[in-house]
């Protein structure tokens, strides 16, 4: 059995696991393709994995996975699929928003159409390339699966439950990306619509499954199968609901500045504000939903949140979602390790800043 560990800790020995998994890997791949071109955009996939994020996903996994016989060592290479797939879902999210930077790294396209400069095609091909490199990523996390059953050290019923969650966890963020994609394309949406996306991108793909995940593998009951369900739901909630405040305020989230008004996301501030606010500002908002602005237009964004309560009616959600998880938490049958861990992940959350 582990003792409960804080992210920080656990970000600090999973990374080190991480970067020796992609530089292998990274290195493995560059014998096959040694077009010189693209070396160091293949390089640059370990520079953006490094760069930052808070490995939630494999933290989850490992926290409820923590009670099992099995050394620390194996339990951190063994959710290292988790942040892989999520490294691949970065890379494609960054081409279908035309995201330029990440964590102060230039995204997978950014990167190597800079390189290519005025060849022809670059930036198409830049685009392209970055796909296949997600792509490459996602083979590596499935790789990564395949490790855990060759070194033969957790049991191969437990895997299988193990790879079952994984792939209904790659179904179901797919689904969400889509819904997320399609949104986008409305003029208007509900808050049922932006409560099912935020449930698919961000509850059960950050919290619920991965926790799932290292609950299959210590070969846990299906109480706790239930408990990650609960306590996944009403955590995710309230994750999204501070991304979408950060977003619009400003925040270190390694990412630009109002990206989903940007993009044309309706998040739950959007929608509030265009159910609840004057028309003016319903106008205002709307004028600005999928187009770029300048830093003046986004005060008079923000000023538009603040003056609608929208903030305020935010920040209630995230309190009472916090709230019932923490309530959740103590009426749970857990381990003292993952409850200590679950419970110190809780106080950081409600209290970040990116």
């Amino acid at each position: 059995m582990i003792l409960s560990m804080d992210l920080l800790t656990f970000k600090q020995r999973f990374d080190e696991q991480l970067e020796e998994f992609l530089g292998s890997a990274t290195s493995a791949f560059s014998a096959v393709l040694t077009e010189p071109t693209l070396a160091p955009f293949l390089a640059h996939a370990k520079d953006l994995a490094m760069a930052g994020g808070k490995r939630i996903r494999p933290y989850m996994a490992f926290t409820m996975a923590s009670d099992s016989e099995y050394p620390e060592a194996e339990l951190l290479r063994s959710v290292l699929s988790l942040e892989l797939f999520h490294l691949f879902a970065l890379i494609h999210d960054d081409v279908m928003d035309a995201g330029e930077e990440r964590h102060g790294v230039p995204t997978a396209h950014k990167f190597l159409a800079e390189r290519l400069g005025k060849a022809p095609n670059a930036a198409r091909a830049a685009e392209g390339q970055a796909i296949l490199l997600g792509d490459l990523i996602l083979s590596l996390a499935h790789q990564s699966l395949l490790n855990i059953q060759e070194r033969g050290l957790i049991a191969h019923d437990r895997l299988h439950v193990a790879h079952t969650i994984f792939a209904r966890m790659s179904r179901e963020v797919i689904a969400g990306q889509m819904l997320d994609v399609h949104l986008t394309t409305r003029d208007t949406a509900t808050f049922a619509d932006i409560e099912k996306k935020n449930f698919l991108k961000t509850a059960t793909y950050t919290f619920t499954r991965p926790m799932q995940f290292g609950v299959a593998i210590a070969g846990g009951s299906k109480a706790t199968m239930k408990f990650c369900e609960e306590f996944g739901a009403l955590v995710g909630q309230a994750f999204q609901l501070q991304d979408d405040l950060l977003d619009v305020r400003g925040g270190d989230t390694g990412k630009t500045s109002m990206r989903d008004i940007r993009e044309g996301q309706h998040t739950a501030l959007t929608q509030f504000v265009f159910e609840h606010g004057t028309a003016d500002q319903q106008k205002e908002l709307r004028a600005h939903m999928g187009k770029n602005f300048s830093q003046k237009e986004e005060a008079g964004l923000r000023a538009i949140f603040e003056e609608s309560k929208a903030y305020p009616y935010v920040e209630a959600l995230i309190t009472k979602a916090y709230n019932h998880t923490s309530t959740t938490l103590e009426q749970a049958e857990l381990s003292k390790a993952s409850r200590e861990s679950l419970n110190a992940l809780l106080v950081s959350l409600a209290e970040r800043t990116k």
